[in-house]
């Protein structure tokens, strides 16, 4: 099994390989956790958070809007490295 701190090496590479045509930066680790299948497979959950620049439509939205945009991304990482998936992860706003 692979350490925490390679499985975020391997999940925060790949952020950058993925979106490489895109604009984001501030990348940090949000959450991690290891995980096992039906098959007792382990695997670890990476969640990376970063900021894309807000689209802004109108000038009053310039105003009232942030700059740029939290999103977050979870990485499944198998137990030898390999990126087995991507996936949006939703944060509820209050």
């Amino acid at each position: 099994m692979i350490s925490t701190k390679e499985a975020v090496i391997i999940a925060v590479n790949n952020l950058k390989e993925l979106f490489a045509d895109q604009e984001y930066d501030n990348v940090l680790l949000e959450e991690f956790e290891q995980d096992s299948d039906d098959k007792n497979k382990e695997s670890w959950l990476i969640t990376l958070g970063f900021d894309v620049p807000n689209s802004h439509k109108s000038p009053i939205q310039n105003i009232m809007s942030p700059d740029s945009k939290r999103k977050y991304k979870v990485f499944k990482i198998s137990s030898n490295g390999d990126l087995l998936s991507m996936k949006i992860r939703e944060v509820q706003t209050i």
